[in-house]
C-alpha cells in the first residue's frame, strides 16, 4: 500500500513539473521568464517532497572540461540514503533534468553532516552507466538517467 501511495505521489509530482515547465530553463521553452534559480529551485521542491527521507535538496550546476552538470545534494534527515529514496530522487530527475545538461551529479549528506556512499545505494536503482568520482559523489549521464529501468 505504502508504494501505491508513493507512486501516484510521484505521479503527481511529475505532472506538475511537466505541465508546470518548471524545468524548462530559459532559451529551452515558451516559458523564458524561468531563471535559473526558480527552475532550480523548483526540481528541488519536487525531490524532496519525493521521499520523507530528505531534509533538504540543493540543485546547482557546474562544469568540468567540456561537460556540464546539474548538482544535486540530497541531505537526509537521518544517517542513512535508502535505497527506494534515492530510486524516488533518480524519477524525478529523470523527468525534470534540463536538456542543456549532459550529466547528473549527485552527493548525499547525513543528518550529522557526513557525505554518504552513493555506491550501494545506486545499485538499487534503474540507473546504469553511472561513474563514481567518489565514494559518495556520482556522475549519471543524462541519457542514463532518462533510459533509467523502473523498479518495483
Amino acid at each position: 500500500m505504502r508504494s501505491r501511495i508513493g507512486a501516484v505521489a510521484l505521479g503527481v509530482i511529475l505532472v506538475t513539473l511537466a505541465l508546470g515547465g518548471c524545468a524548462a530553463l530559459p532559451g529551452e521553452s515558451a516559458n523564458a521568464g524561468v531563471s535559473h534559480d526558480e527552475a532550480y529551485d523548483d526540481i528541488a521542491d519536487a525531490v524532496r517532497v519525493a521521499s520523507p527521507e530528505f531534509a533538504e535538496v540543493r540543485i546547482g550546476e557546474g562544469a568540468e572540461g567540456a561537460e556540464t552538470f546539474l548538482m544535486v545534494e540530497l541531505d537526509m534527515i537521518g544517517d542513512e540514503l535508502p535505497g527506494a529514496a534515492l530510486d524516488s530522487a533518480m524519477l524525478v530527475l529523470r523527468e525534470s533534468v534540463p536538456d542543456s545538461f549532459d550529466a547528473v551529479r549527485v552527493v548525499a549528506v547525513s543528518a550529522a553532516d557526513v557525505e554518504l556512499d552513493l555506491e550501494e545505494p545506486l545499485l538499487q536503482t534503474g540507473v546504469d552507466g553511472q561513474t563514481m568520482i567518489d565514494p559518495g559523489t556520482a556522475s549519471i549521464p543524462v541519457d542514463a538517467l532518462r533510459d533509467m529501468r523502473i523498479l518495483g
